[in-house]
């Protein structure tokens, strides 16, 4: 069907120039009619102008023709017959002008041959006049005789360009009425092809219209389509901005935790350093003591009983501890529940992106197979679904780095539990030996008559740096924990954090002079950092031992 378009279109195009050569071809012969027309008309004004200008000159003359009158006589003779002459030429001339018009109505070329000598004859009887009106003047004669003379050669140019011109608007008029014979030849062609060519061109419109028609139906459809991935392209990139701005106010919210944190370690470092120096003090005075301490053991074995109701309740604090750890430990399952949750979701949103992305790729196809007929009108659709199609596959690559990022933050958030597991496994590990020492302490109690030692003594001191097994939701936190060991022929040695304490004889003997005490305090992370209240108390219970 296109084709057949095309070579019609192509025959309508070569007829309409043929039209338009012929056409030209009469119009550039009617201009050079007019410009002929013109040209005769020009010459005819210029000649009667001339003419005005000679009137005065001969009104003038007639004054003194009246003087000359007598010796003209003979002049005036002959000039009356010429006068006669031309007032008959000029009655001829008036009688063309008169059945000029019907003789126009006859025939185009007998009416320019009419005018023509009309407009060769009214300049003849000017001149017939103008000689009248000059022999009046006898003293003009001279001048006017040059004149007419120069009139007269002008007349005969014009009288030959005019035939000039009548010859050639006669061969003129032979091209025209050939070119219109041809030109009707052509026309009834073209008036039969042409008819052939209507006829086919209502059949080829019928089947544009319905090509139309159906193409209508298509773009209506592909439209209904195009609005309904646009909305489903709106509402998933809805999701992804409510997904984007929770999980950027997630990060500014650990970011404002991880500086608080860094700001609380900051400050736990300068009070270490300064706890640090106070130990040092300590320690030279603690070694002053010692010997002084040997001797006050026996008055404070009885604030040992006190001491281990204080382990007790230490005891009982460390349980404490270890139930708000599990429940943090719950908390952060329930967390890492919530997080798995929003990756489901995640990936769901992410499988839906990619269904929906099949699904445009399949209605791309189908477009493409149903619109291949139709490409060259609807390009632009087609670079406008590509866009979209482009600006879906780049959500669908943001939901898949977010999906990445998010992979990530569960693999850090499970690496943390793992890590909470670990030190919860050590801080129970650490309570069982805690009992064991219990009973144990219990057991020599009742076997041995044990004289127990208080924890605040003045006691050598010095900073482990032995790893802990504490359990350290926040890592970093240093913190100190007296560590007395006493060191005895049966050495005796106290832990603070393992609870094991070492007896003096087998007898219940008092420690010798000789018998030397240490003290080690170790930097170690707490679950909850103590205070300072607590720290003070301590070194103020230590110095007043040791004044004491």
């Amino acid at each position: 069907m296109e084709e057949r378009e095309q070579e019609l279109q192509a025959k309508i195009e070569a007829l309409q120039a043929d039209n338009d050569f012929t056409n030209e071809r009469l119009t550039a012969l009617q201009v050079r009619l007019e410009h002929l027309q013109e040209k005769a008309l020009k010459e005819h004004n210029s000649l009667g102008i001339q003419v005005d200008d000679f009137v005065p000159k001969i009104n003038g003359s007639t004054e003194k023709a009246d003087k000359l009158m007598d010796e003209g006589h003979l002049s005036r003779t002959d000039e009356t017959k010429i006068l006669k002459e031309n007032q008959a030429k000029a009655k001829e001339a008036e009688l063309s002008d008169t059945l000029s018009p019907s003789k126009e109505k006859s025939s185009d070329d007998t009416t320019d041959a009419q005018m023509d000598d009309h407009e060769l004859n009214e300049p003849i009887a000017k001149v017939a006049l103008l000689k009248a009106d000059e022999l009046q003047g006898a003293q003009s004669e001279t001048e006017t005789k040059q004149e007419i003379q120069q009139l007269h050669h002008e007349l005969i140019e014009a009288q030959e360009l005019a035939r000039t011109s009548k010859q050639k608007c006669f061969e003129l008029q032979a091209l025209l009425e050939e070119e219109r014979k041809a030109y009707r030849l052509q026309v009834e062609e073209s008036t039969k092809q042409i008819q052939v060519l209507q006829a086919q061109l209502h059949r080829l419109q019928k089947d544009i219209e319905r090509l139309h028609e159906e193409k209508e139906n298509v773009i209506s459809s592909t439209r209904n389509e195009l609005l309904s991935a646009q909305n489903e392209i709106l509402l998933l990139q809805d999701v992804a901005e409510k997904a984007a701005s929770e999980r950027d106010t997630d990060v500014t919210v650990l970011q404002e935790e991880l500086q608080k944190v860094r700001a609380e370690v900051e400050q736990w470092r300068k009070e270490a350093s300064k706890y640090e120096k106070e130990i040092v003090s300590l320690q030279a005075s603690f070694q002053l003591r010692c010997q002084q301490y040997e001797n006050q053991q026996r008055e404070e074995a009885t604030h040992l009983q006190g001491e281990l109701e204080k382990l007790r309740k230490k005891w009982a604090v460390l349980e404490s501890e270890c139930l708000s750890l599990k429940k943090e430990n719950s908390l952060l399952a329930c967390e890492l529940q919530q997080q798995e949750k929003e990756l489901h979701n995640s990936q769901q949103q992410s499988l839906a992106l990619n269904s929906d992305l099949s699904v445009l790729e399949v209605s791309r196809k189908e477009l493409e197979n149903k619109m291949g007929s139709l490409k060259e009108e609807h390009q632009r659709d087609a670079t406008t679904l590509k866009t979209l199609l482009n600006e879906a596959e780049n959500q669908a690559k943001d939901a898949q780095n977010e999906y990445e990022k998010t992979q990530t933050m569960l693999s850090e958030l499970r690496l943390k539990f793992e890590i909470t597991e670990q030190e919860k496994q050590s801080v129970t590990d650490e309570l069982k030996q805690c009992r064991e020492n219990l009973k144990l302490l219990q057991e020599k109690g009742n076997n041995h008559k044990m004289i127990l030692i208080s924890l605040p003594f003045p006691l050598a001191f010095h900073i482990s740096t032995r790893p802990s097994r504490i359990h350290r939701p926040y890592p970093g936190f240093p913190v100190l924990v007296l560590q007395p060991i006493v060191v005895e022929k049966e050495p005796m040695a106290l832990d603070a954090c393992d609870g094991s304490f070492g007896s003096c004889d087998s007898h219940g003997a008092v420690p010798r002079p000789h018998q030397s005490f240490s003290m080690r305090t170790v930097v170690e992370s707490l679950p909850h950092p103590p205070s300072r209240s607590w720290h003070h108390s301590h070194i103020e219970g230590i110095r007043e031992s040791s004044s004491s």
